[in-house]
């Protein structure tokens, strides 16, 4: 029988087809979550719409479902206006301030992630402190800890999560835990008679998922290219350090899904979908400070361009 986070975790796959019920409930005055699960099927980009996917597997449970639409739509208004952004063959001075609007709509979208990813953590702790079969604490953030870091404090913070995630995975790679010839997970093969079936279908989805998984886009590459002479360096790294972090917390849900053969396992589940939360909310953190360095400084040299090109067309002949 499938448990509720197997059903959960079946709805990051694509679907067969698209919904006819979706179709109908955006048709309505008050498109819920049925409405826009059918809306995020539509997107034509693989990579955008597992990103949506997570969103709404995340915090479908924990937020409003209007927050949810809010997000989902800047996230496609990004990736639409990015992909204008990079075509585009404006002149100097209105590019400027199309990529400032495009920066400022990112900003946007990254304060509301932050605002809606902090309300589902503290959602998902009250859940997780209920499971009380777990017998070992669960990392949680606090009120201070969800605060933007300073930058001098996030060197020891990044290193610590990712030594923690690093530790995790390589205990997965010494025990054997990797996929098969026929492309799925050996996850769960300790499990007794009773929970063979659960497992399997359990290793089924996290195998699909981990297939979708090695198709996302790189995340060691140099985030905003548009932005990039716009920043600090050390602003830039905090913020690929942060996804790479998040990225890892995403491959350790997966591999987690792979076994959800008894209450135990459900709760280690469901600790690692608290650690991607809390990933995705640092990172969310770091994206605001990243682009709100680039909106500064984008708008100053807009303005210093404006200032040379008014005494230029002022006393275009200095030296006559």
């Amino acid at each position: 029988m499938t448990s509720v986070i197997e059903n959960r975790l079946l709805s990051l796959l694509p679907p067969s087809a698209i919904s006819r019920k979706g179709a109908l409930a955006l048709s309505s005055s008050f498109a819920g979550i049925d409405g826009l699960r059918w809306w995020i099927d539509c997107q034509w980009n693989s990579s955008l719409q597992f990103e949506l996917r997570l969103l709404l597997f995340l915090l479908e449970e924990h937020v409003y479902s209007g927050d949810l639409w809010r997000l989902v739509m800047a996230y496609q208004i990004e990736f639409m206006q990015g992909q204008t952004l990079r075509n585009s063959q404006l002149p100097g001075r209105a590019l400027l301030e199309v990529e400032r609007e495009f920066l400022e709509d990112k900003k946007n979208r990254a304060q509301l992630e932050l605002s809606l990813y902090s309300q589902a953590i503290d959602v998902l702790e009250l859940k997780l402190r209920s499971h009380s079969a777990k017998t070992h604490p669960v990392t949680q953030l606090s009120a201070k800890d969800r605060r933007p870091p300073d930058r001098l404090s996030r060197f020891s913070s990044v290193n610590l999560v990712h030594l923690k995630c690093s530790e995790w995975l390589s205990d997965i790679s010494a025990t054997g835990d990797t996929e098969d010839d026929e492309g799925c997970m050996n996850l769960g093969k300790e499990a007794g008679p009773a929970m063979v079936y659960t497992t399997e279908e359990s290793a089924s989805i996290a195998s699909k998922l981990m297939k979708i998984y090695k198709t996302l886009p790189d995340v060691s590459q140099r985030p905003y290219q548009l932005v990039s002479t716009w920043v600090e360096e050390c602003t830039e790294d905090f913020y690929m350090d942060d996804c790479a972090t998040e990225r890892a917390s995403l491959q350790i849900l997966i591999l987690r899904a792979g076994d959800l053969s008894n209450t135990d396992a459900e709760t280690n589940f469901l600790e690692a979908e608290l650690g991607l939360m809390q990933s995705r909310l640092r990172r969310a953190q770091t994206e605001v400070e990243l682009l709100s360095d680039a909106i500064q400084y984008l708008i100053e040299s807009s303005t210093g361009k404006y200032i040379c090109c008014l005494q230029q067309q002022t006393n275009p002949n200095p030296h006559s």
